[in-house]
C-alpha cells in the first residue's frame, strides 16, 4: 500500500470542478462501486465528504496507453485535454499486489480517517485481490523520475515520442 505521490507523476485535485471551456483542470470524479468505497457513502461521485481528501490531494496520470485503467476514484480531466488520472487504484505487479491513495488524507477530517480506515480494512483483508495484474517493467511506467506534479505538456500524449504520431 503506498499513500501519497511518490514515485509517480502527479496533477493537483481539488474539490471544485474548473471552469467548462478550460483546458487545465477536472470536471468530475466517479466513484467505482468496491469495498473501500462502500465505507463512505456516496451517489457515486465525491461529493462535500471528499473535500479535504480532494482540496490538496492528486491523481496520478496513467500515460502508458497499455497500462490497464480501471481506477477506484477516477479524475475526469477537462473534455478539452483528456487524461486518465485517479486518486485511489489498485493493480497486481507481478505477484504481489499494490494499491494506491494520493488523496490529502488529513487526519483531523472524519472522512479521511474513514477512508484511511476503509484502506488499511481492504489492504489487509482476504478481499484484496486486483483484477488487472501488470509486469513490474510495465508498472515502471507510471513511475516518475522527478517526483511531483506534472505539467499540461507533459501529460500530452502527442508529446510522447514513444506513441507512434499519424501523419
Amino acid at each position: 500500500m503506498l499513500l501519497g505521490v511518490k514515485p509517480f507523476a502527479t496533477l493537483p485535485t481539488s474539490f471544485a470542478p474548473c471552469p467548462t471551456g478550460r483546458a487545465e483542470g477536472n470536471l468530475a470524479t466517479v466513484i467505482a462501486d468496491h469495498p473501500i468505497t462502500q465505507a463512505i457513502p456516496n451517489d457515486g461521485y465525491c461529493d462535500w465528504q471528499f473535500y479535504s481528501m480532494l482540496t490538496g490531494g492528486s491523481a496520478v496520470v496513467f500515460n502508458d496507453t497499455e497500462l490497464p485503467f480501471d481506477p477506484i476514484i477516477d479524475v475526469v480531466s477537462s473534455f478539452k485535454y483528456i487524461r486518465k488520472q485517479s486518486n485511489l487504484f489498485e493493480l497486481g505487479v507481478g505477484r504481489g499486489r499494490l494499491l494506491v491513495c494520493t488523496m490529502n488524507l488529513n487526519l483531523s477530517d472524519p472522512a479521511s480517517i474513514c477512508m484511511l480506515d476503509s484502506i488499511l480494512m481492504y489492504a489487509s483483508g482476504d478481499t484484496f485481490a486486483p483484477k488487472h495484474t501488470v509486469t513490474a517493467s510495465k508498472f515502471a511506467s507510471l513511475i516518475s523520475s522527478d517526483f511531483g506534479e506534472m505539467s499540461i505538456h507533459e501529460t500530452d500524449i502527442t508529446n510522447d515520442p514513444r506513441v507512434k504520431q499519424e501523419k
